[in-house]
């Protein structure tokens, strides 16, 4: 995986799918998790919260434990950004 080595914030991504594809890999494999009912309906509700869909709630909650608080950390701020940007060309 690269991680972000080469991450130079001075060249920022221009879609969320490309920070992502940077931060954390292709997505080249599907996996089902069976989780208790319980887990579950939390997870869902954490999901909902944060107004993402649960794979990628579950995404960045795997990102955080495997990869390291800094790694995330540096992942959010350039989603945060990229989505900035891209309400800013929205609006106008």
């Amino acid at each position: 995986m690269n991680r972000d080595q080469s991450w130079n914030p001075r060249q920022p991504f221009s879609t969320i799918r490309a920070a992502n594809a940077h931060f954390l890999g292709k997505s080249t494999e599907n996996v089902k998790l069976t989780l208790p009912a319980k887990l579950k309906r939390e997870l869902e509700t954490l999901a909902e919260q944060s107004g993402q869909p649960l794979s990628d709630y579950l995404r960045s909650v795997l990102a955080r434990q495997l990869l390291g608080e800094g790694h995330y950390q540096r992942w959010q701020a350039e989603l945060a950004r990229v989505r900035q940007e891209t309400e800013t060309h929205e609006q106008q």
